[in-house]
């Protein structure tokens, strides 16, 4: 994909997501994250492993701030 086509599917994923984070709670699962972002639930796993991604771990759950893991898509998959 070119830089361009990169962005114009981050600014589509961000306004799908913007627009389903109204009624969602703040804090989702993996399996959440992976529906609202279209990745798959494996490239969540990577991207959280890699740092790309922000999570917050709760004993052993992993949650994300879908807000969050979108403005890191944003940017790059950087935190």
């Amino acid at each position: 994909m070119t830089p361009e086509e990169i962005e114009k599917l981050a600014e589509k994923t961000a306004s799908r997501v913007a627009s389903i984070l109204a009624d969602q709670p703040c804090l989702v699962g993996r399996e959440r994250t992976a529906k609202l972002t279209s990745l798959s639930v494996p490239t969540i796993d990577r991207m959280t492993r890699a740092g790309e991604i922000p999570c917050i771990r709760r004993g052993s759950r992993v949650l994300y701030d879908p807000q969050e893991v979108v403005a890191a898509l944003k940017r790059g998959g950087k935190k």
